[in-house]
């Protein structure tokens, strides 16, 4: 990926969906199918993104050539795409859901730090996969003790630090 924010998730078939991981530069999308897997995972963009695009037969010729880049790929698999899956399915499972919305929160702005544009509700809503009722009453406590702002831009995070307490981050 060469520019841009992009969502990694799963769906449910009923419109419900578990974000599974953000995509920054210098990820990468799709090693598991140079191997043949499949999985029922899907991308959104989130913000404006490029990508750069090698098909499998061209990555294969790459990887059987040059014998250091597929032993990147196999350390970008490990360290990148099962550090994610890890750390979503223990949020998904042991976390609160108002540590999984904190998460998803500096997440979404990591790029950004104190500067981070409103996150819109249903950008929330949609990466955790609940609802907007249910997102807003989580949200509420953290605008009480002032970590996050909502209004009608979205969900501003007004302290950080704050916000990563809540989520458990060190």
């Amino acid at each position: 990926m060469a520019a841009g924010l992009i969502r990694a998730f799963m769906g449910d078939g009923t419109g419900r969906q578990a974000t599974a991981a953000y995509l920054r530069p210098g990820n990468t999308l799709g090693l598991v199918h140079l191997a043949g897997r499949r999985y029922p995972v899907a991308f959104q963009a989130i913000t404006d993104s490029r990508l750069i695009v090698i098909g499998n037969d061209r990555a294969r010729q790459l990887h059987s050539a040059h014998a250091a880049l597929g032993w990147a790929t196999i350390e970008e698999l490990s360290a990148s795409y099962l550090n994610d899956l890890e750390t979503e399915l223990a949020s998904y499972a042991f976390g609160s859901l108002r540590q999984r919305l904190a998460g998803h929160l500096l997440a979404l702005t990591a790029d950004h730090n104190d500067t981070a544009p409103p996150v819109h509700l249903g950008v929330l809503v949609t990466a955790v996969g609940s609802s907007r009722e249910v997102i807003s009453r989580t949200l509420t406590p953290l605008t009480a003790d002032h970590t996050l702002r909502i209004d009608t831009s979205g969900v501003t995070i007004t302290n950080r630090h704050q916000l990563r307490d809540h989520a458990n981050i060190d």
